[in-house]
């Protein structure tokens, strides 16, 4: 059974079944019974979603406990490799024995795609910030939109100046 532990050491069991699959589906956009796209994507980059999902699989031992939602996300371990690896297992505890190799080695596979991705993306960011082109093409652009922004400006005052004194001469 997929289980983590929070900062006070009690244990919470993380069930996976298919109405929860379904509400998890419904408020968060997340197909945890779906391997055709990695379905513990949306809760790697959010820790926020992986809390809200979360909630909904321990949603009767939070309520066994009398805890508030409140309550349940001040004791949740970060960072949260503990309860990642505990809605995985529930992934593959939810289907068929026969099946939980695969599923696992799935889920694996889309965990080191997503992994070799963060370095991957990290390291060209970091070529391309210390390319000193880079900064001064940055420093040009954010140079041309202030100049822009400035001569916008400058043409409301003039604008609003010119009905104002329109409007004086009017009313004369």
């Amino acid at each position: 059974m997929a289980q983590f532990e929070d900062k006070s050491g009690q244990s919470w069991s993380v069930n996976l079944d298919p109405v929860i699959a379904m509400e998890v589906q419904e408020k968060h956009q997340v197909e945890l019974a779906n391997l055709e796209t990695d379905p513990m994507l949306k809760l790697r980059s959010n820790p926020m979603t992986l809390v809200s999902v979360l909630h909904l699989m321990c949603s009767e031992q939070i309520k066994a406990r009398d805890l508030s939602p409140t309550d349940f996300a001040k004791a949740l371990p970060f960072p949260p490799d503990a309860m990642l690896s505990a809605v995985s297992e529930a992934i593959v505890s939810f289907f068929p024995t026969g099946r939980a190799s695969h599923v696992a080695g799935v889920l694996a596979g889309y965990e080191k795609m997503g992994t070799e991705t963060d370095e991957l993306t990290t390291e060209k960011l970091q070529k391309l910030l210390d390319n000193p082109a880079t900064m001064q093409r940055i420093s040009e652009v954010a140079d041309q939109e202030i100049e822009r922004a400035m001569q916008s400006l400058s043409q409301t005052v003039l604008q609003r100046g010119t009905s104002s004194t329109a409007a004086e001469i009017a009313s004369t």
